[in-house]
């Protein structure tokens, strides 16, 4: 994302913060419907893959489990 002209670029203060979600809420304010799109999918695609790759770890612990009985 490009900065516009003369801006002020701070580091964010994690150590007084008492809000974690104002400064990305900010930055997303900022940004153009593509560029909200393009984050929303990227976020979404690997909530995906990471809800594929727990349910096959499952899908092994329960199997692990089941042999363990027999």
């Amino acid at each position: 994302m490009l900065i516009e002209e003369n801006a002020w670029i701070e580091r964010f203060d994690t150590i007084d913060a008492q809000d974690y979600y104002q400064q990305a809420g900010d930055l997303f304010k900022l940004m153009n419907e593509l560029q909200k799109t393009q984050l929303t999918t990227t976020i979404a695609e690997g909530l995906a893959q990471a809800s594929q790759h727990s349910n096959k770890c499952l899908c092994n612990l329960k199997k692990q489990m089941l042999i363990m009985q027999i």
